[in-house]
């Protein structure tokens, strides 16, 4: 897979992919900051996109503190702001204005100007809203808007309405802001939204995390405050911390009120009132509108009471519906989970094991926006790695990420790997466990799945393209089914030149088939049950509580059982219906050719099926024997394979095989297996 859209399998993926609850109607408003295009420009440009109609006004900025009133708030210098309000558009009415950031005492008018930033400001809107603004934005870069740069410190922010903006006032829970706030702190995830969202420099002093006291009680588990405990913790002794007050989180609560408000104008903190990746003193502000501190954040312009939590930190790169879906998803992902450590509970969600995320995140942070990151998982428990075919898979594959997903579980939701990723799913079960962008192995997964029965398989390639595959029977059609020496005698005279059974079921054969060569009445005869099923019982019992064992590797383990052939004719013969007989074919060469969205892969993905087995030194091989087919050979099996492929009816075509092509004896060729799906 390769990430273009984002940087990894992090919290704010999983805010945006899982926690965000689709048709979610919380209102929100979205402030998109640029340069480039003056005010006034914007309007027009947005106008032509939404429709209403542009009013031009002005607006009355405060500058530097030029006294103070008889209470001893500040009285601040005026200018006036032109603004362009657009009334009655697609989203509402929307504010188009310059922004001039923190106004100082050095606060310089005229010098303001020359580097305004115009500023995009909606009303409250929702998701649908949000969707029709993308499509503006778009319009805008076009027109030669300029977004975040490591040169322009703009920004996009979301302001969520918190709790229905005070309708539902009761409800509110002082847990569910001191978890939001957690989730957005805590150092882990800090780790994961820093990659992600890249903020440059220059934006830097604008999204300070709180003081270390106050993130000391945040991340404390313990710490539950009530709502007038927490506006105290928060405005209070934070903002004497910021202060050099040492005492400030021990001292009497209302010793520490007299003393921020004795402070004047010092009493506000830019990194407490405003200056955070997570702002929410005017959410504070709305809870106690009476409090000093309410007060006097009002009166000097820097906060105004409302319900709402913003989001601060996203650059404006002129995308907003990932941004609105991320701040609506951390705020259901608080209420719904409270405390959490976000790769635990993402394992817990989705089945993957948590170090395959972490490595999955980390890969893709190094190969970069553009990079390009490989991921394999296996079916099973990780804690039996050393006593499956993981070793030697891994060595030959040579894959840089590695994970596991159980074998007969799915997750609730799945991970979804961000960028232009592509994921074949093994087992359809599990795309509630992982996604990509793109998942072949979904494409009529029903079919693909109802094909993993060898017997339908063949069915289904007689019924659409018919000689492609040996000639097949269900071995139910014999009346000898169950005689095993009469049908042997009867395989013999129906197909002279040899025959092949397999279970319809069977999976990792290999080499280890079952033909007219093998002795099936003696095998038979040395097969002990009660000997062979005290050994698979063994077995069972060993690995008991690692999880389901993957059914390749339990079958890998009795092949090591003398009486293993013995018990799978036995059980073969029990069930012929669910047994097929093909008539054998004289292979020369076998190949693995890969078939995606209808077309042989092809460009060195045909291999030679069996050339792993010299790699790893099966059977006693050796890679210095290894003898590799012609060039010709693989442009005549993979031509075979598109033609089988053109045969089929196009709804047919999509599904993704790993087809066993073999070259015979007489340079025919046949299919031997399609391995539809993933699972290949």
């Amino acid at each position: 897979m390769s990430g273009t859209s984002s940087f990894g399998v992090d919290i704010l993926d999983t805010a945006e992919t899982i926690f965000y609850r689709p048709g979610d109607t919380t209102r929100m408003g979205l402030e998109v900051e640029l340069t480039g295009l003056s005010p006034e420009q914007v309007a027009k440009e947005v106008q032509s996109k939404l429709g209403g109609r542009i009013e031009e006004s002005f607006d009355i900025t405060k500058t530097n503190i030029t006294g103070h009133d008889a209470q001893g708030l500040p009285i601040y210098g005026t200018m006036k702001t032109p603004i362009f309000v657009l009334k009655g558009s697609k989203i509402g009415d929307l504010v188009l204005k310059p922004d001039y950031n923190q106004i100082t005492d050095s606060f310089d008018a005229e010098e303001a100007k020359k580097s305004v930033v115009t500023e995009i400001v909606t009303t409250p809107i929702r998701m649908a809203e949000v969707e029709k603004l993308q499509e503006t934005l778009t319009h805008l870069k076009s027109k030669g808007a300029i977004g975040t740069t490591p040169q322009v410190a703009v920004a996009t922010q979301v302001n969520v309405e918190w709790m229905g903006g005070g309708e539902n006032q009761g409800n509110w829970k002082p847990a569910d802001l001191v978890n939001l706030m957690r989730s957005y702190t805590r150092p882990e995830h800090r780790a994961q939204i820093d990659p992600h969202l890249q903020v440059p420099a220059n934006r830097a002093p604008y999204l300070e995390l709180f003081s270390k006291g106050f993130m000391k009680k945040l991340l404390d588990p313990s710490y539950k405050p009530t709502f007038r405990q927490f506006y105290d913790d928060y405005i209070y002794r934070q903002s004497l911390e910021h202060r050099g007050v040492k005492d400030a989180w021990t001292m009497p609560v209302e010793e520490a009120r007299k003393k921020l408000i004795s402070m004047g104008d010092e009493a506000i903190v830019p990194q407490v009132v405003k200056q955070n990746p997570i702002r929410i003193s005017s959410l504070l502000m709305h809870l106690f509108p009476k409090d000093h501190m309410s007060k006097l954040y009002d009166a000097s312009g820097w906060a105004k009471a409302r319900p709402l939590i913003e989001f601060r930190e996203w650059n404006n790169d002129f995308t907003c519906v990932p941004q609105a879906k991320q701040a609506l998803g951390l705020v259901e992902g608080a209420k719904r989970y409270g405390y959490y450590d976000h790769d635990k509970l993402l394992a817990s969600i989705s089945t993957m094991d948590q170090k395959a995320i972490q490595d999955l995140r980390e890969s893709v942070n190094r190969s970069g926006r553009n990079g390009k990151s490989v991921f394999r998982y296996y079916l099973g428990d990780p804690k039996t790695v050393d006593r499956s075919d993981y070793q030697e898979q891994s060595k030959s594959y040579k894959v840089g990420n590695i994970g596991f997903l159980p074998y007969g579980e799915h997750g609730q939701a799945p991970v979804k790997i961000p960028g232009e990723s592509v994921v074949f799913h093994r087992r359809p079960m599990h795309r509630f466990s992982v996604e990509g962008k793109y998942n072949p192995g979904l494409i009529n997964h029903n079919i693909s799945q109802a094909m993993e029965n060898k017997y339908v398989e063949a069915l289904f390639w007689q019924k659409y393209a018919p000689g492609t595959m040996p000639e097949t029977k269900s071995l139910g059609s014999f009346e000898e089914s169950r005689k095993p020496q009469q049908l042997v005698e009867r395989l013999n005279r129906d197909y002279p030149k040899g025959w092949v059974l397999k279970g319809a079921w069977d999976l990792g054969s290999e080499k280890d088939i079952i033909t007219e060569k093998t002795d099936i009445v003696g095998e038979l005869k040395k097969y002990d049950p009660v000997a062979f099923e005290k050994r698979r019982q063994q077995l069972l019992k060993k690995y008991q509580g690692y999880g389901d064992v993957a059914p390749e590797y339990l079958q890998s383990e009795l092949k090591k059982d003398p009486g293993y052939k013995g018990w799978r004719l036995s059980k073969l013969l029990e069930d012929p219906e669910l047994v097929m007989v093909q008539k054998k074919v004289p292979i020369r060469r076998e190949f693995r050719v890969e078939v995606v969205s209808g077309k042989v892969l092809g460009g060195g993905s045909t291999v030679d099926r069996f050339k792993y087995m010299y790699e790893i030194g099966a059977d006693g091989l050796k890679m210095k024997d290894y003898r590799a087919p012609s060039a010709e050979d693989f442009k005549k099996v993979e031509a075979f394979a598109q033609k089988a492929v053109n045969r089929l009816p196009p709804e047919l075509r999509g599904m993704p095989y790993g087809m066993d092509i073999a070259i015979l004896e007489n340079g025919k060729m046949a299919m031997i297996e399609s391995n539809p799906g993933g699972n290949s």
